[in-house]
């Protein structure tokens, strides 16, 4: 064992034992909210790139529909000449 987990023992086993149950309810508590975080970070990233991927069609369609614009303009100044 080294130092620091020797030291750690040390002071678990010199705590009440109605102070160690807490310690290890709020322990559990961090981690199911380490849990919800990876989660949530995981969906963040999930999003991202879903959203980037719609963004990148919905600025090729606006493209396609600048250039129909364009070309119905011509025809429609053609047809006043």
């Amino acid at each position: 064992m080294d130092l620091s987990s020797l030291g750690s023992m040390q002071i678990a086993n010199n705590l009440p034992p109605e102070l160690l149950s807490q310690i290890n309810v709020l322990i559990k508590i961090m981690q199911a909210a380490g849990v919800m975080f990876i989660i949530y970070l995981a969906f963040l990233i999930t999003q991202v790139i879903l959203n980037w991927k719609r963004n990148k069609k919905v600025n090729e369609i606006s493209a396609e529909i600048k250039k129909m614009n364009g070309n119905l303009k011509k025809l429609l100044n053609k047809k006043k000449k």
